[in-house]
């Protein structure tokens, strides 16, 4: 399927989008997911970040990598649902999250580890090339996990506009 990237994100979210073509090196899993992820697809949504899942020696790569660019400083981070190697910098103006080695709070309170991500990836043909996303259903599967049920349903519209 073929998605006209310039129609549904700003030229700065585009300009970053070929920057990380330009960090990860063909050999590097790594995907956009969360809501750029759900922009690119024509969700009527404008993100406010980039936030991308990868390994943690794809991240450990793209730190060196972007070091002329941005600074990335991988730590082990939690917030209140989300553990992860993380780390987070700023490309023309857009914060971009990377996170490898993922695990999220669910809804009953256990954490999760995200450990199909790897296996749920489709390349989606824009103006800018082919870009990795996690699959519509992976994004569904990690939004009842948190109990965002608001989310579930822009990813159900979404999927019945694909079928």
């Amino acid at each position: 399927m073929s998605y006209e990237i310039s129609e549904r994100l700003d030229n700065s979210v585009i300009a970053v989008v070929e920057v990380l073509f330009q960090l990860f090196s063909d050999d590097d899993c790594w995907a956009i997911t969360g809501s750029a992820n759900l922009a690119i697809r024509g969700a009527k949504i404008q993100p406010s970040d980039i936030d991308i899942i990868t390994t943690r020696k794809a991240a450990e790569q793209l730190a060196s990598s972007a070091n002329h660019i941005a600074h990335l400083d991988f730590t082990l981070s939690a917030t209140e649902t989300i553990q992860s190697y993380y780390a987070t910098a700023t490309i023309s103006d857009i914060s971009i999250d990377v996170m490898a080695d993922a695990a999220l709070l669910t809804h009953s309170g256990t954490w999760q580890r995200l450990d199909t991500w790897a296996k749920s990836i489709e390349y989606v043909q824009t103006k800018v090339g082919l870009v990795p996303l996690t699959t519509l259903e992976f994004e569904r599967k990690v939004h009842l996990l948190l109990g965002n049920r608001k989310r579930v349903q822009e990813i159900d519209v979404l999927r019945d506009i694909s079928v």
